[in-house]
């Protein structure tokens, strides 16, 4: 596997290399964008049965929150290009209310433009400029969210559960003193939880982790240093949950990062 990543303003773009890789169930705070180069297929699992074939040609975009799994690489070494985005960063004040289902797309000029857009994102061009190539890429894909205030109401309930498990990473996690924070049994709690995010709290507590020691990396941190300060017991912990989300260990990721930045 071979990875080539850089962290932006907004997001991050990685180009990996390979082939015969799996990714476990996971989701990412961010947009994600990818789309793949070759003779092969990426097989995807979105939420519990919705099956993506992304080939070549094909743009998938996972909205914020959901869900996934890579099953299986098949066919020839595939080229793989994906995008992290901040929709909060890219449309200040209206990020929140863009709705982006995720869906797979099939337009030529969609994937030309979006392969185009990471490659000039690879390279040390301007991120200010390919700021502005993002938005005229997403916004036609966007509408704004119609949720009403009582759905809103209802949601943000659980959005403080979510805070609580992002709030603190170094303890463990106890799913029964959680549920009775907020008034609910665990099996409530799993059942509403996982309704609007698609993963249980464990799940999310975990996935976020992970997230948050890449966040790290980015920044320079030391892989150890993150392992802790994310409640891992050391890199050996670490190891098997940061290469299920990711595809690659800790280190290779990092040193990636390193030749980009």
């Amino acid at each position: 596997m071979e990875l080539q990543a850089r962290s932006l303003p907004y997001g991050e773009v990685k180009c990996e290399r390979g082939m015969g890789v799996r990714r476990r169930l996971h989701a990412h705070d961010l947009l994600v964008l990818g789309a793949v180069e070759g003779k092969g297929q990426a097989l995807y699992l979105l939420g519990d049965d919705t099956r993506a074939e992304l080939r070549e040609g094909g743009l998938l975009l996972f909205a914020p929150g959901t869900p996934h799994r890579l099953l299986a690489i098949e066919g020839a070494i595939l080229r793989y290009r994906v995008l992290h985005l901040d929709l909060d960063k890219l449309f200040p004040g209206i990020g929140p209310e863009l709705f982006l289902r995720s869906h797979l797309y099939r337009h030529p000029m969609l994937y030309l433009r979006f392969n185009e857009l990471c490659d000039a994102l690879l390279r040390t061009g301007s991120t200010e400029e390919s700021k502005e190539t993002i938005k005229a890429l997403l916004l036609p894909l966007a509408r704004e969210s119609d949720k009403s205030p009582r759905v809103r109401d209802s949601i943000e309930e659980l959005h403080a559960v979510r805070r609580v498990l992002e709030g603190d990473l170094e303890s463990p996690f106890d799913l029964q003193r959680l549920a009775q924070r907020f008034g609910y049994n665990r099996y409530t709690l799993i059942r509403r939880f996982k309704s609007l995010y698609g993963l249980t709290p464990r799940q999310y507590y975990l996935n976020y982790r992970v997230h948050r020691v890449r966040e790290l990396l980015a920044e320079g941190v030391g892989i150890a240093e993150a392992a802790l300060e994310c409640g891992f017991y050391d890199q050996s912990h670490l190891y098997p949950y940061f290469h299920g989300v990711f595809g690659v260990p800790p280190a290779r990721y990092r040193n990636a990062l390193k030749t980009t930045q």
